[in-house]
């Protein structure tokens, strides 16, 4: 049931970023707002690695299917951006917010210079430098921007789903 839950919040946030979030643009960049989820879920505390895994797998292949971009690399990024997210939380740094922003802005950056490199090798007629400036910079200032209220908004659903022993 608790996984029900967690696959509707990956769902809203998938509606969230295709009919409202998804406009916002700063230039040419957008917000991957399910990136951030998927980072988000990954941050909190008593997650387990198998769920980090779950969520990142649906949640590459939902935005694989729906996007323009190359399945197997949006998947790759979702589960890397999980997998390191859980990481950090988990063996470097116990600080979840700060996580998340450093999170957001790398695997940003790292999602879209690889979706620039694939345009580079599909033929596109738009430079690295042209991508760097119009899209890149500009999504991964938007994502550091909205990195911190989307953990918090996960943060609430992880406390609201999985309650503590204390809380109940």
């Amino acid at each position: 049931m608790k996984r029900l839950f967690v696959l509707l919040s990956l769902l809203v946030a998938v509606m969230l970023q295709l009919a409202i979030l998804g406009r916002i643009q700063l230039q040419y960049g957008n917000l991957d707002v399910l990136l951030l989820v998927v980072i988000a879920w990954a941050l909190q505390k008593n997650i387990g690695l198998q769920d980090v895994i779950w969520i990142a797998l649906f949640s590459g292949g939902l935005i694989g299917f729906i996007s323009a971009e190359s399945f197997w690399l949006v998947l790759i990024i979702y589960l890397l951006s999980g997998l390191v997210a859980f990481w950090i939380n988990n063996h470097v740094w116990q600080f979840s917010i700060l996580s998340m922003s450093l999170c957001a802005v790398l695997f940003s950056l790292l999602h879209l210079l690889a979706f620039a490199i694939w345009l580079q090798f599909s033929g596109a007629n738009i430079t690295l430098a042209q991508s760097m400036e119009t899209v890149i910079l500009p999504s991964v200032l938007l994502a550091f921007f909205a990195s911190i209220p989307v953990y918090l908004v996960i943060r609430e659903l992880y406390v609201w789903i999985f309650p503590s022993e204390e809380e109940v």
